[in-house]
């Protein structure tokens, strides 16, 4: 088995700059850089991590830190976060809060004292994050690179990822408004922080541009869940003034407010124009198939890696943010209003996908 000694002796050169290339230096040179892979692997050689990590006071593992995993949503995430970290070697520890910015707080004291390299985090569901968040804020101070996927820390040196979800929330309300809807309720998690609330501020700044009603009995908070949509779903259709159209905080509360529908004898489009956010695998498989906003988990997992990796290599530089975009896929699960009076145009705006 080849040893550092050999590959210097092969690229010659020292077996200090060895270490250097292998721990990615920025002092080495792209041609001394070169030579030494080369000769790595003419050698198959295979650097050890345990031990390189060592010799720079680095653990080669980063915390990531969600709501659900089982929430498909969040393991596509994750997945797009570990096939980033594992081009540079880096073991992601995952890790569910239930959303529970306590809990949060928990874990991330609890791996912060094992040791990491940085934090991959989502921000809480519900609950005071105020806490939560200054822990974060101490975590940098200290040096520890954070990024924080689709919640912003104010005065905070924390890169970012998130989406233009406000964006795609007032595709969504344009979309039920352009079948004729004017009762449009929104079923989302706690409105004033986490995911929801740009998909809130959407939902709200869409009615008013369309002058519909902001009913309060239609704006319901609940657990970002099946059951949190199935139960907020049936406390909609018991209101004597029931709406028409639901815009859903995510899939999975979309798909429970379905399920509701089914339980009291609701067809889904036809008593009920049902919309959802993420577009996860089972949105285009659920009968009927989900009309959704599209935002890209993989995607923004990757790029919250990138960022992650970039503060590593670059403690000091200004702080970062990355916003991709959304985008509307009308399916089967919203029709008109009205059939014989308003019809659904034939054209297809802009961020809007039409599947079958």
């Amino acid at each position: 088995m080849a040893t550092i000694y050999d590959v210097a002796k092969r690229a010659g050169v020292a077996p200090s700059t060895v270490s250097r290339v292998f721990n990615k230096n920025a002092s080495i040179s792209a041609k001394t850089v070169a030579r030494v892979m080369q000769a790595a692997r003419d050698l198959d050689y295979d650097p050890n991590p345990l031990a390189s990590g060592l010799a720079s006071s680095r653990t080669l593992m980063v915390g990531l830190v969600i709501s659900d995993i089982q929430n498909p949503f969040s393991s596509t995430l994750a997945r797009g976060v570990q096939d980033s970290l594992e081009r540079e070697r880096y073991i992601t520890i995952i890790v569910n809060t239930d959303g529970d910015p306590d809990k949060e707080l928990g874990v991330l004291r609890e791996i912060y004292r094992r040791g990491v390299d940085g934090f991959i985090i989502a921000p809480p569901q519900h609950g005071n994050a105020a806490e939560h968040n200054r822990y974060i804020i101490d975590l940098t101070h200290k040096g520890l690179p954070v990024v924080t996927v689709g919640n912003w820390l104010k005065d905070a040196k924390v890169d970012y990822v998130t989406s233009r979800a406000q964006d795609g929330a007032m595709a969504a309300v344009d979309h039920l408004a352009g079948l004729g809807h004017r009762a449009i309720a929104f079923i989302g998690g706690h409105t004033t922080r986490g995911v929801a609330v740009g998909r809130w501020l959407g939902y709200q700044e869409a009615m008013l541009q369309h002058g519909l009603p902001l009913c309060p009995a239609w704006m319901l908070e609940t657990d970002v869940s099946l059951q949190g949509g199935e139960e907020a779903m049936t406390r909609l259709l018991a209101l004597p003034n029931r709406p028409s159209a639901i815009l859903a905080v995510n899939d999975l509360v979309a798909l429970g407010a379905i399920n509701a529908c089914r339980n009291q004898g609701l067809q889904v489009p036809a008593d009920m124009s049902i919309v959802g956010f993420d577009d996860i695998p089972y949105a285009a498989m659920a009968a009927p198939p989900l009309t959704t906003v599209a935002q890209p988990a993989y995607e923004l997992g990757y790029r919250a890696a990138e960022l992650l990796l970039q503060r590593m290599r670059a403690p000091d530089a200004p702080a970062q943010q990355a916003i991709l975009d959304c985008r509307l896929i009308v399916r089967q699960t919203a029709t008109a209003y009205r059939t014989e009076l308003i019809k659904p145009s034939a054209t297809k705006p802009n961020g809007v996908d039409r599947e079958p």
